[in-house]
């Protein structure tokens, strides 16, 4: 074997190395690709349900980025939300007033967009 495909085969070995070993170390770390541990959303449950709508969310790419959501709107008291990453969205049931306004905002402070769908 020559020198030159030595050469080639340990440059690509290291690039194989340098791409997967993250890879490998985020999932045996439970990480997410937002690069924080995954974890478990608490559910919100309101006195009673007034009504419900649905919001559009643009951004969002993992688990994480749906926590963060879900969390953004369950701090804003009266909102509950259950946030799917799947379909973008994000069905937000209110007690007494829908603020759908707050809701939106404390989405886009996240970076992601958010607007009625």
């Amino acid at each position: 074997m020559k020198m030159i495909d030595i050469v080639v085969i340990l440059i690509v070995i290291l690039l194989v190395f340098v791409i997967i070993f993250p890879m490998i170390k985020k999932i045996a770390n439970r990480e997410t690709c937002c690069g924080t541990k995954r974890e478990k959303t608490p559910r919100k449950h309101l006195s009673h349900v007034a009504g419900q709508y649905v919001l559009t969310i643009e951004g969002m790419r993992c688990s994480n980025c749906q926590r963060q959501v879900t969390n953004a709107i369950n701090a804003i008291d009266g909102l509950s939300a259950k946030v799917s990453l799947e379909n973008n969205e994000a069905i937000v049931s209110y007690e007494d007033k829908p603020r759908k306004e707050e809701a939106i905002e404390a989405i886009q402070k996240l970076d992601f967009l958010a607007y009625l769908k």
